[in-house]
């Protein structure tokens, strides 16, 4: 394990038989989770990346923590975003 500035930086875990694997107390503590936290999961270039739950961006990933997301069908997208589909729309006419 490795700690700096009393933040988790990383330890090596082994998966289960499932393919499972326990996150450790440190890293849990750390970002806050609590007992039976929902978690986004998702693959990033060749890390899998695991986050508190929440709404996101769909299109750019950003978090609606730090932006403000609208709700389209069953997804969010960002203003940024929504900007940017709508003068696409507008440019080609769709």
């Amino acid at each position: 394990m490795v700690k700096a500035d009393d933040k988790f930086r990383g330890i090596a875990r082994e998966l289960d038989g499932l393919g499972r694997l326990c996150l450790p107390i440190e890293a849990r503590r750390s970002l806050a989770f609590n007992d039976r936290q929902e978690v986004d999961m998702y693959i990033e270039g060749e890390k899998i990346c695991i986050r508190k739950e929440g709404k996101v961006c769909a299109v750019c990933g950003r978090t609606g923590e730090l932006f403000d997301l609208y709700p389209v069908k069953e997804v969010h997208i960002c203003k940024s975003c929504a900007l940017a589909v709508t003068d696409m729309v507008m440019e080609k006419g769709l």
